[in-house]
């Protein structure tokens, strides 16, 4: 077995375990939940409604576990949900039945009464506390949570759970990601929560992990980001001696910052954990006086006024190591190369709608597709792009990436839904469709987990062959 199927069978029996002996989740009611952004390997949804968005997730970090519920009130609303999830973030063989119950969502210590837990109400998390999981609503962490942060990575567990979009209306100038004390706790583990509404449904509990092509969507717009680095910044000149190399733009944040007029992108950003990264495809370019102004926007933009030392390191390993680093990130460095030239900066308020999105352009295919969506003239001249860009996105095999799975789940369901076009010199292939399904066809069908039930969407014409067994072939052939 594979460590990609290894990482995903723990994900679902993670799942099995979460959600053991639970129907349905009426979310139905007075809590209005934040929707849930997940990057990175090992976060995953738990409960996702039927806008694709996530109002539930687990993740792990370091040795620990997290559980994130997209509202406070679903602490008190699902006492067995509650008590599935403190035996899982216990971990595997724990016998510490301690629990430490901030005060502020006392409800939930009291549903658990009757529970096998050693449950303590607290003012505060401590290290002292000596407990197995801390339960806190996401406004409660303190705005400098590193002791909880070092439970959770040392193998603690945390069930958080809150919602930011009144945080966000209250603090319009700040940024939620970063700046909402429960995201940095959970933003660690890569499940952020959002100043967006969830929409609340009476969900069905699955007996796999959820996946929809609406979940595919970007978690952020990212204008006030690219207001910000391209400050001053009109074009980008690529000298002739510095050859780029194309970046694969796939994580739900991260994002284009330098393309060429076609979309292709050599300079680009990303939110990950507690951080910010931005990526460039040359390290010439840091050298590059015409540049100056980007670099120091982007420098403040990675210390967010922290005001911290700025280290520079030059080592020849990372570049064999870079792709490794980087598709954590969700930023992949291509073959494809960038040819010297002048490159308009980006508009910030059109970066995602109006500029070529990997992630962007394949929600807004699926939804062609599934929905009858109408594509624009830009977004059908990038279906060409889109195609490459899933087939060396699917070669990575990360089966243990949930968001990958997505990918993978939303292509396969593309294909099953419009068929392979079946070529021929009387049948050409005419659309950018056509074009784009046969592009990842024979892709999706090597990697995805069940190719026998794909291959009828594929071979629509095949006709019974008869089959011969044990019969001699006299094959002559001129070898000089």
């Amino acid at each position: 077995m594979s460590s990609n199927q290894s990482f995903k069978i723990k994900h679902e029996e993670a799942y099995a375990s979460l959600m053991r002996g639970l129907k349905e989740l009426d979310l139905q009611g007075p809590c209005v939940p934040s929707d849930l952004v997940l990057i990175g390997d090992h976060a995953f949804p738990l409960a996702m409604n039927s806008r694709g968005q996530v109002l539930m997730a687990a993740s792990l970090y370091g040795s620990g576990r997290i559980v994130v519920l997209g509202h406070e009130g679903y602490l008190k609303a699902f006492p067995a949900l509650v008590e599935n999830a403190l035996t899982w973030l216990r971990g595997d063989g724990s016998d510490n039945l301690s629990v430490g119950v901030h005060r502020n969502v006392s409800a939930a210590a009291n549903s658990l009464k009757k529970s096998s837990f050693q449950v303590e109400v607290v003012g505060a998390f401590s290290d002292r506390l000596g407990v197995g999981v801390y339960v806190t609503d996401a406004y409660s962490v303190g705005s400098d949570p590193k002791d909880l942060v070092a439970f959770l990575k040392a193998g603690g567990g945390v069930l958080i759970a809150g919602q930011a979009w009144n945080w966000a209306a209250n603090h319009p100038k700040e940024n939620t990601l970063h700046q909402f004390d429960g995201n940095k706790v959970s933003g660690v583990a890569g499940i952020y929560f959002t100043e967006r509404y969830g929409e609340a449904e009476n969900l069905p509990v699955y007996p796999q992990i959820s996946s929809s092509w609406m979940s595919l969507a970007t978690g952020r717009d990212f204008k006030d980001d690219l207001e910000f680095l391209l400050q001053g910044v009109s074009e980008f000149n690529l000298p002739s001696e510095y050859l780029c190399s194309e970046v694969l733009v796939h994580s739900p944040l991260a994002f284009p910052i330098g393309t060429t007029e076609d979309g292709r992108p050599f300079l680009a950003g990303a939110y990950y954990g507690r951080g910010r990264v931005i990526a460039v495809t040359h390290e010439g370019c840091l050298k590059f006086e015409s540049m100056a102004p980007f670099w120091r926007n982007a420098i403040h933009w990675l210390d967010e006024g922290r005001k911290g030392v700025v280290g520079v390191m030059v080592d020849p390993a990372l570049k064999v190591l870079r792709n490794k680093i980087l598709n954590l990130m969700g930023l992949s460095l291509l073959k494809a190369t960038i040819s010297a030239g002048s490159y308009k900066a980006t508009i910030p308020s059109e970066a995602i709608k109006d500029t070529y999105h990997f992630r962007h352009l394949l929600y807004r295919f699926a939804a062609h597709v599934t929905t009858g969506g109408k594509l624009n003239n830009h977004e059908e001249g990038c279906l060409k792009k889109l195609g490459s860009d899933c087939n060396v996105y699917l070669q990575m095999k990360a089966h243990d990436c949930f968001h990958y799975r997505q990918v993978l789940a939303a292509l396969t369901d593309v294909l099953k839904r419009s068929g392979l076009p079946q070529v021929s010199d009387s049948c050409p292939v005419m659309t950018p469709k056509d074009h784009l399904l046969l592009s990842v066809g024979s892709a999706v069908y090597k990697v995805c987990p069940n190719p026998d039930a794909l291959r009828p969407y594929l071979i629509k014409d095949n006709p019974a062959m008869p089959v011969v067994c044990n019969h001699k072939i006299k094959i002559d052939a001129n070898t000089a």
